[in-house]
């Protein structure tokens, strides 16, 4: 496969002195910096899958965490903090630290930001729906 190029943005896949073949490539961060990442595989198709999908993660605005024990209640302070007391007027922020110390964090905060899925998420809102006339 040598002399095959890829396209910009697609990351890069080599053998590793090893045997092993690794990919690489920049993912957008939980903080909104790109980080680059890096999955192996024993052979070239496992290693471009592994990076594909990665780089499709972020591509699909699904943010990797830089710190991987970073659990959705962290990720949500740090984003009020940081991110929304920046972009969004006053009353709306008061609105979001409400309805984030109310309601998500108690519910979804303890788990792992890495490990949350769409199907936890619509669990949470299905049962909350009732409770919060949002």
């Amino acid at each position: 496969m040598a002399g095959k190029k890829r396209a910009n943005g697609e990351g890069t896949i080599y053998q590793r002195a090893d045997g092993r073949w690794e990919g690489a490539g920049y993912v957008l961060t939980a903080e909104g910096a790109s980080k680059r990442v890096r999955v192996y595989g024993a052979t070239r198709k496992q290693a471009a899958d592994k990076l594909t999908e990665k780089l499709a993660d972020s591509h699909h605005g699904r943010p990797v965490p830089v710190n991987p024990s970073m659990t959705v209640g962290d990720y949500l302070l740090h984003w009020l903090t940081t991110v929304a007391v920046h972009r969004v007027r006053p009353t709306t922020y008061t609105n979001y630290d409400t309805y984030v110390r109310t309601f998500l964090i108690p519910g979804l905060g303890h788990r792992p930001l890495h490990a949350l899925s769409v199907a936890e998420v619509r669990t949470f809102l299905d049962g909350t729906a009732a409770v919060c006339q949002c």
